[in-house]
C-alpha cells in the first residue's frame, strides 16, 4: 500500500510549544470531529493546531484531496506531513472521552513542557477534561467551525444553504450506506449495526411525522435510491439538490455541504455511530437521535417485524445482497427476543445459500443456532466458515468463543479448550473472552497448564452480585473473609504470551500512557490480597512493558527468589534479563522454566524464539521439534515452528506440512499466508509458491519483498505455456 501524507510547503515544527494534533485514518466525518476537538482544545490552551491528513491508495476519492475543502492558505499552515506527525506521535498524549488524572495542574504542567496531545478518537460527544463543563466544551467545538477556512465553491454553496434554512430550519434523516452496501468494497465484508440503520425503522417514523406535523424532512444519504424511497412517501420529504445545484460540487465537496446542511436543522436522526451525522451536530452545537430510540416499544417492534418479513419474502426489497447482510444483526435481534431462532437461521442460511457469503453470516448463524440450544449445528456452521478464506479474524475469534459454549453443552472439555484458545489466537481482544476465561477457571475447566499460562496466585476479591460472590450483592465471604479469586486478564496473557497470538497488537497496546493506567487498575485490585511475589512478578512484566528494564529485573528477582520453581515467573525474569543484553542468562531463565513446566509446551516454545532470535538457530529447531507434535491448541507456534525449521534443508518437508496446519486454521489470513509463502520459497515449491503470491496479489497483500518474486515467476509460468 502506498501511504503518504498531505505536504506543508512552509512547515515549521516547534520543539518546545504544545500542539494538539488531529488524525483519523477513516471517512470524512471522523476526520471533521478529530478537527474541530483539535481546534478546541488548540483555542481554550493557547497551544497550536495540527492536521494530519491521510491518504492512502485505497481511500475513497472524497477524502483523497483537503483542498476540494479547505483553502490552500488553511492547508499550508496547519497540515502537516507523515514524517513529521510519526516521529512526534509515540510521545503524544492519546485524549480521550474523559481522561481521568489529567486535571488543570497537570494538564497546564504537561502543555509547559511541551507535550503534544493527540486528537484521533471517534468520539461520542467530545473531548473533555475533568476540570472542563461538557456543555461548555461541545459549544466552543461548535465555535471552532468558525477557523475553518474553505475552498472558494464550498464557501459560496454555504451562503446559499444559509439563505434557503433560515426561516424554518427542518429534521434531518442520515441513512448510511455508501461502502457498507457496496459488494466490491472492503467495509462491505463487515456488519456495521452502528452505522447502518435499517430503512424500515425510518419508514415508521416518516408515518408517525406526518400524522402530526406539516413540518419539512431533509433527507441525507450517500444512497440516492434510498432518498427517492422516502420523497415517494410524503411531499414533504426534501433532498440537498431541492436547495443548491449539486451538479456544480465534486463528491468531496458535496459530502461537505451535506454536513453543513444537516448541522442547520433543528433536529438529526440518524444512526448512532456514524461520524457524518455527529459531526454535523457538533457544526450546529446540537446531537444526533438514533432513529431507533425516537420511536415507541410498540413501533420499534413494528418496524422489526416489517424487517423480517421483508427478509423472508426475498431479496427484491433491498439493494443487493450486502444490503440484505447489514439488516440481519437487527433481525437476529427480533428473532432471539421472540423465540424465534430457529426461523430466524432458516432465513439466514437461505440468504448464505444464494451467496451472501461473509464472515458475519456465520457468527450470525451460530448465535442463532446457540439461541435454540442446537450446539452441533452451531459447530457445524463453524466446520463450514473454516473451510472459506473469509478473511476477517474477529469473525472467526467470535466464531470459535461461541463455540467454547457448544462444546461445553457437549460435555467437551477439551473441544472448549481449544477453542478459546484459537479465539484468542484470532482476536486476543475479542468480547467476552475474558468473562468466558474467569468462568472456565472457576468452574476449573481452564488451568495454567492446559491454556496460555497465567498467574493463578495473583488474586482479586470476588466483586459483589458476581457469580464467583454467589450471587451476595455486598460481596461474596466465608465466614468474615471475603472471597479471593484468580485474577486472570486478556491484557497480561496478551504481553506474555504475545509471541504466540497472532493477530498485530493496536498501537495503543503499547502507549505508556495506557500501560500505566492498566496497571494502575490491577495494582488497585489485586494488591491487597495478593502475596507480594505474585504482585512482584506482575509490576516486573508492566515495567518492562513501559521499558524500565532495571524496575523489572528488581521485581522479577524478587519474585523468583521468593518462589524460584515458578514457570512463569521464571520466564518473565529471562524476557527481562534479555531485554538488558544478558542474553545468557535469559536463555538460561527461560530453559528453567521450560524444564519446571515441561508440559506446558509454551514454555519450550517462548524458548525456542528467544533461542532463534539470539543466533542459536540449531537449538530453536530443536526445542521446536520437541513440542510441535503437542501443538494444535496454538497456531502460532506451528506456524513459528515451521518458519524455524525451514531455515534447514533437512527439515523442509516437516516445515511446509506444518506451514499447511497453520494455513487451514487461518481462514485466508494475509499474515499466514505471507510466512506459508516465506516457507514455500525456502523450500523451492515454485507452483505452489506462485499459486499463493497471486492469491495476495489479487487481494492486495503482497508483502514488497515479494513482489518481484511473483512477476519472475508468472513471466517463467507464462513462458512455458506460451
Amino acid at each position: 500500500m502506498i501511504t503518504q501524507g498531505i505536504q506543508n510547503k512552509d512547515e515549521m515544527m516547534s520543539k518546545t510549544k504544545s500542539a494538539a494534533y488531529a488524525f483519523r485514518v477513516d471517512r470524512m466525518g471522523s476526520r471533521l470531529i478529530a478537527m474541530l476537538n483539535a481546534l478546541r482544545v488548540a483555542t481554550d490552551y493557547d497551544i497550536d493546531f495540527k492536521m494530519y491528513w491521510l491518504i492512502t491508495d485505497t481511500m475513497s476519492d472524497e477524502i483523497r484531496d483537503p483542498s476540494q475543502i479547505f483553502s490552500q492558505n488553511f492547508i499550508d499552515k496547519y497540515f502537516v506531513t507523515k514524517d513529521s506527525f510519526e516521529s512526534l506521535q509515540p510521545d503524544m498524549f492519546e485524549v480521550a472521552y474523559r481522561n481521568p488524572g489529567w486535571d488543570a495542574d497537570r494538564l497546564a504542567s504537561e502543555i509547559a513542557k511541551g507535550k503534544n496531545l493527540l486528537l484521533s478518537h471517534a468520539f461520542a460527544s467530545v473531548a473533555t477534561f475533568p476540570h472542563e463543563d461538557e456543555a461548555v466544551v461541545r459549544a466552543s467545538v461548535a465555535a471552532a467551525f468558525d477557523r475553518l477556512e474553505f475552498n472558494p465553491v464550498v464557501a459560496t454553496m454555504i451562503d446559499k444553504i444559509n439563505t434557503a434554512l433560515d426561516d424554518a430550519p427542518p429534521i434531518a434523516y442520515h441513512i448510511r450506506r455508501g461502502d457498507i452496501i457496496d459488494p466490491e468494497s472492503n467495509a462491505a465484508k463487515k456488519v456495521w449495526p452502528k452505522k447502518y440503520t435499517p430503512r424500515e425503522f425510518y419508514h415508521i417514523h416518516l408515518q408517525r411525522h406526518s400524522e402530526n406535523s406539516n413540518g419539512k424532512i431533509l433527507v441525507f444519504s450517500d444512497e440516492p435510491r434510498e432518498v427517492e424511497r422516502l420523497k415517494t412517501m410524503s411531499s414533504n420529504v426534501l433532498a440537498l439538490d431541492d436547495m443548491i445545484d449539486t451538479a456544480a460540487l465534486n463528491d468531496a465537496q458535496y459530502d461537505f455541504l451535506s454536513l453543513y446542511a444537516m448541522s442547520r436543522c433543528h433536529e438529526i436522526i440518524g444512526p448512532p455511530g456514524s461520524g457524518f451525522s455527529e459531526t454535523a451536530a457538533l457544526f450546529g452545537n446540537a446531537t444526533v437521535t438514533d432513529v431507533q430510540e425516537t420511536l415507541s416499544p410498540e413501533d420499534h417492534d413494528q418496524a422489526l417485524a416489517l424487517l423480517v418479513s421483508h427478509l423472508d419474502s426475498g431479496p427484491e426489497h433491498f439493494l443487493g445482497l450486502a444490503d440484505v447482510g447489514q439488516t440481519l444483526p437487527f433481525a437476529t435481534e427480533y428473532w432471539l427476543k421472540n423465540n424465534k431462532s430457529k426461523q430466524g437461521a432458516a432465513i439466514t442460511r437461505k440468504y448464505l445459500d444464494m451467496g451472501l457469503n461473509r464472515a458475519y453470516i456465520y457468527v450470525i448463524l451460530c448465535e442463532l443456532y446457540l439461541g435454540h440450544d442446537d450446539a452441533q449445528a452451531a459447530l457445524d456452521i463453524r466446520a463450514l466458515a473454516q473451510k472459506q478464506e473469509l478473511q476477517f479474524d474477529i469473525a472467526m475469534a467470535t466464531l470459535n468463543l461461541m463455540c467454547v459454549r457448544a462444546h461445553l453443552a457437549q460435555n467437551d472439555k477439551e473441544g472448549a479448550i481449544q477453542s478459546l484458545c484459537l479465539s484468542l489466537w484470532s482476536f486476543p481482544n475479542i468480547q467476552g473472552a475474558e468473562k468466558t476465561m474467569l468462568q472456565m477457571v472457576l468452574n476449573k475447566l481452564l488451568t495454567p497448564d492446559n491454556f496460555f499460562p497465567f498467574d493463578k496466585m495473583l488474586t482479586r476479591f470476588a466483586l459483589p452480585g458476581s457469580p464467583a460472590a454467589g450471587g451476595n450483592r455486598v460481596g461474596g465471604f466465608i465466614g468474615k473473609k471475603p472471597i479471593e479469586i484468580p485474577f486472570v486478564s486478556i491484557d497480561m496473557i496478551s504481553r506474555d504470551w504475545s509471541l504466540f497470538l497472532g493477530k498485530r497488537r493496536h498501537r495503543l497496546f503499547h502507549h505508556k500512557d495506557r500501560i500505566e493506567m492498566l496497571y494502575s487498575r490491577i495494582t488497585a485490585v489485586c494488591e491487597r490480597c495478593s502475596p507480594e511475589h505474585a504482585h512482584s512478578s506482575m509490576t516486573g512484566l508492566y515495567a518492562l512493558e513501559m521499558g524500565d528494564v532495571k524496575r523489572a529485573l528488581k521485581q522479577h528477582r524478587a519474585a523468583t527468589d521468593a518462589v524460584p520453581n515458578n514457570a512463569l515467573y521464571q520466564k518473565r525474569f529471562g524476557d527481562a534479563l534479555i531485554a538488558d543484553g544478558q542474553i545468557g542468562n535469559g536463555i538460561t531463565a527461560l530453559t528453567l522454566a521450560a524444564k519446571i513446566e515441561p508440559e506446558q509446551i509454551l514454555y519450550t516454545a517462548h524458548l525456542a524464539e528467544a533461542q532463534i532470535q539470539n543466533k542459536q538457530v540449531d537449538a530453536g529447531i530443536e526445542s521446536y521439534r520437541s513440542i510441535v507434535a503437542q501443538a494444535q491448541n496454538y497456531p502460532e507456534v506451528v506456524l513459528k515452528a515451521a518458519l524455524a525449521l525451514s531455515r534447514k534443508k533437512k527439515h523442509r518437508e516437516q516445515a511446509r506440512k506444518l506451514g499447511l496446519i497453520a494455513l487451514e486454521n487461518s481462514q485466508g489470513s494475509a499474515r499466514v499466508l505471507n510466512a506459508y509463502a516465506t516457507i514455500l520459497k525456502r523450500c523451492g515449491s515454485k507452483n505452489e509458491l506462485l499459486a499463493i503470491l497471486t492469491v495476495l496479489q489479487d487481494v492486495g497483500t503482497l508483502r514488497p519483498a515479494f513482489r518481484k518474486i511473483h512477476d519472475k515467476l508468472t513471466a517463467d509460468f507464462n513462458r512455458k505455456s506460451a
